[in-house]
């Protein structure tokens, strides 16, 4: 079983991704994750598939039948979005074009090198979107040119090359959406997992799940590999004539919600406008997911998430239009209609104790009934006040509500009511006219015997 490392996500460490400044970090301790359901080609290499997507480099295990790693700027690659992918089984080095140039690994993807556009003599906005070899030269094709270039080292030969003779060169696919080709080719496959194949089109088992063929590429052993656009990516058997779905990535990039579920992992956010959106259950051994998109999946409405907390054997999601749960034995996804009503402000954090569950908003905190599902009338509410909630922590037995420079601690069992204030390093009880905190706490977590604190200075 491969190790896992998930850092990555948090878009705020995507500033120390854009290359390893380090050499005392191994290429694999920093993985980033994705949107990735565009591929727009496909190599295969020694143990590999490559595909190239706007997540990196996606590899699947062709001998242990898994997706591994991707490749992404946590291990050098000069961009996330990667336009065209090629391994050179003559050289044994892995090629790939991005917004930036020509990047190449002489060990498989863990450490790169870059040719940049200017020594490649590339215009503005031309990027390379299929890459291949002969024995002797690289080949990189442009939407106008053809460019030859050293196989060991990238430097441009020749631009505007004549292209070799077919039976010379091997190549990486490239984009082939919407044309006679993609249909000939998949002509005859039965596809797989509720999915169904029609004029280069791929129709998915959800409501409106449509993913268009956007390239193939035939392997070494035989295997053909389908690109989608908005879809998983497809192994065909070329001998049982069939397509079997292998979903990858996450269903949007910006990732500000993580929640572990067994070996899984909840990852989910907020995006922009006509942003691709949705939640993701990534499992975190095989590096598969389930999408969860809104218009897609039947059933599932709010995609925009803000907090998730596991109440019983159900997954509740707070949303900026109020709470969504997930029922897993159901496989049902559901909006709390009664609870959306009486909360009129975007939830920032939940938390429960078993019996209720605690909302926090920008206009301070309530709780819910878990069994009733509606609000239950607490002092707490009132004694906070209309302030926003920053942090929000059960430790077992004490609430912890933290909102600008106010920390307050609420003893369940004695339900006492208790704010701090800061003196020296010390926190203190609040006495009449003392001041508040020093700097607002920004998170709270606990373990089984200690409760930690996060401010500006630590």
């Amino acid at each position: 079983m491969k190790g896992f490392c998930f850092l990555g996500l948090w878009p705020l460490f995507f500033s120390f991704l854009q290359a390893q400044a380090d050499i005392i970090y191994d290429p694999w301790d920093w993985v980033t994750y994705r949107f990735s359901q565009d591929i727009a080609s496909i190599s295969d290499g020694p143990e590999h598939v490559y595909f190239a997507s706007p997540g990196g480099i996606l590899r699947y295990q062709t001998f242990g039948r898994y997706w591994d790693f991707p490749i992404t700027t946590s291990q050098g690659l000069s961009d996330f979005t990667v336009t065209a992918i090629y391994y050179d089984f003559h050289t044994h080095m892995l090629w790939a074009s991005t917004p930036q140039g020509l990047d190449y690994s002489m060990d498989g993807g863990g450490r790169w090198s870059k040719v940049s556009r200017d020594e490649l003599g590339l215009r503005d906005r031309e990027v390379i979107i299929r890459i291949g070899s002969t024995a002797e030269e690289l080949f990189c094709v442009t939407p106008s040119q053809i460019l030859k270039a050293d196989h060991l080292s990238g430097f441009l030969i020749m631009s505007y090359s004549e292209p070799p003779p077919k039976d010379q060169i091997t190549w990486g696919s490239s984009l082939m959406i919407g044309t006679a080709a993609v249909r000939d080719i998949v002509d005859g496959f039965t596809a797989m997992g509720g999915w169904n194949l029609e004029l280069g089109w791929l129709n998915g088992p959800s409501l409106n799940e449509k993913a268009p063929i956007t390239t193939v590429h035939t392997d070494r052993f035989g295997d053909m590999w389908v690109g989608t656009r908005g879809g998983p990516v497809f192994r065909g058997d070329q001998q049982l004539m069939i397509l079997e779905p292998k979903p990858v990535g996450l269903a949007q990039t910006n990732a500000t919600v993580l929640e572990f579920w067994g070996t899984s992992l909840w990852v989910a956010g907020v995006s922009a406008p006509d942003v691709p959106s949705g939640i993701t259950l990534l499992d975190t051994d095989r590096s598969t997911s389930e999408l969860f998109r809104r218009g897609v999946e039947i059933s599932f409405g709010l995609d925009a998430v803000t907090a998730i907390e596991k109440v019983g054997k159900q997954w509740w999601f707070g949303t900026p239009d109020g709470i969504q749960i997930y029922d897993p034995q159901k496989d049902t996804w559901t909006v709390f209609s009664k609870v959306k009503t009486l909360i009129d402000e975007t939830i920032s954090h939940l938390k429960t104790d078993g019996e209720y569950i605690y909302v926090g908003t920008r206009m301070g905190v309530v709780r819910v009934s878990v069994e009733k599902g509606i609000l239950d009338p607490w002092p707490v509410t009132h004694d906070i006040g209309r302030w926003p909630s920053d942090a929000l922590e059960w430790d077992g037995s004490n609430l912890w509500v933290s909102s600008r420079r106010h920390l307050w601690r609420w003893f369940a069992d004695a339900d006492f009511f208790y704010q701090y204030g800061s003196f020296g390093e010390e926190l203190t009880g609040i006495q009449p006219g003392e001041a508040t905190l020093m700097s607002p706490v920004t998170a709270v977590v606990s373990s089984d015997s200690m409760v930690y604190f996060a401010d500006e200075f630590g």
